[in-house]
C-alpha cells in the first residue's frame, strides 16, 4: 500500500492510504474558532451567501450547554459584526449536489476561548436547515457562528448567510443625494434636498467606521 501525508498552514496531517481507498479528508481551515470566516451582512439571504463544508471537520468541545439540539457533529466556524440596527439573522441552505440534509447552529458572544452561546437553533430554516433571528445585540460586536452536521446525517457542504431586512430602505431618494469627493480622503461632502439629521458609514463587512 502506499501511504501519502499531507501537510499544510491550515490543517493537521491527513493520511491518504490509496491501496486501501482510504481517504481521511483535511479539516476545512475553518474547522475551529480561530480560523473563523466572516460573514458579509446582507439585506436578504440571498445577498452575501457563503458555500462551507463539514467534509472533514472535527466536533468543538468544552462549549457548555446548549439551548437547543445537543446531537452535533463535524463543526465549522464564521464570524460576523452586528450591524448598527442590533438585529441579525443567521441562516444555513441546502447546496446543489450536496449529502448534507440537516444543520445544527450556535450563535456565541466573547472571543474564541471564552464563548457564550446566545441563540440556537436546530429545525427552524429551510427543511432541517437552520435559522435564528436575534435582537437586541451590540452594534459592532463580532459574533461567532458554529455550524454542526446534526449526527450521523451525512456530512457535506452548505450555505450560510447573515442579514438585516431593516438595512434596506425603499423610501429614500437618490436622485436628491449627492456626495464627494470619491474615493475620499480626509473630508466627505454630503448634500440632500432635506435636512440631514445623522450620518452612519459603514464598510463592506458591517462594521461602522
Amino acid at each position: 500500500s502506499v501511504i501519502l501525508t499531507v501537510t499544510n498552514d491550515q490543517s493537521p496531517t491527513c493520511i491518504v492510504t490509496s491501496a486501501a481507498q482510504t481517504f481521511a479528508a483535511c479539516p476545512p481551515a475553518n474547522d475551529d474558532c480561530a480560523n473563523a470566516v466572516p460573514l458579509t451582512v446582507g439585506v436578504t439571504v440571498t445577498d452575501f451567501p457563503t458555500v462551507g463544508t463539514t467534509i472533514g471537520g472535527t466536533t468543538t468541545t468544552g462549549l457548555g450547554t446548549f439551548s437547543c439540539q445537543t446531537n452535533r457533529n463535524s463543526d465549522v466556524w464564521y464570524s460576523v459584526v452586528v450591524p448598527a440596527s442590533g438585529l441579525l439573522t443567521i441562516e444555513t441552505n441546502t447546496v446543489a449536489g450536496t449529502l448534507m440534509t440537516d444543520s445544527v447552529i450556535s450563535i456565541f458572544s466573547g472571543v474564541c476561548g471564552a464563548l457564550t452561546e446566545i441563540g440556537c437553533s436546530d429545525d427552524e430554516g429551510n427543511g432541517n436547515f437552520s435559522m435564528k433571528a436575534l435582537t437586541g445585540l451590540t452594534p459592532g460586536d463580532t459574533l461567532y457562528i458554529g455550524v454542526w452536521k446534526w449526527g450521523t446525517s451525512p456530512a457535506g457542504e452548505f450555505n450560510i448567510s447573515a442579514y438585516d431586512a431593516t438595512l434596506a430602505n425603499a423610501s429614500f431618494d437618490d436622485k436628491n443625494f449627492t456626495y464627494y469627493p470619491n474615493p475620499v480622503t480626509d473630508v466627505l461632502n454630503l448634500a440632500y434636498s432635506k435636512n440631514i439629521t445623522s450620518v452612519s458609514v459603514f464598510n463592506v463587512v458591517g462594521q461602522e467606521v
